[in-house]
């Protein structure tokens, strides 16, 4: 199967292009969904966000201890010899 580079043709037609040797289609008349007013701007609460904060600080802190997280622990069995 060829690849195409889109060098040749492209027909132009209700907001979109399309390829003529392959039938590629980019779309060209669009834009953002815009509101007429600025959204507003929505905050945590300063109690929960400084619990999320807390609760990901001891996660991290603790992952370290985790063997398992770093591929030192063997599975089951898998150190036995025969």
């Amino acid at each position: 199967m060829r690849r195409c580079e889109h060098r040749g043709r492209w027909t132009h037609a209700a907001g979109e292009s399309r390829c003529e040797e392959c039938g590629t289609v980019r779309f060209t008349d669009y834009g953002p969904l815009r509101l007429p007013e600025p959204p507003e701007a929505v905050r945590p609460d300063p109690a929960r966000a400084r619990a999320a904060d807390r609760a990901a600080a001891l996660w991290v802190a603790r992952m370290p201890r985790r063997a398992e997280w770093w591929g030192l622990v063997a599975p089951t069995g898998a150190l036995r010899t025969a």
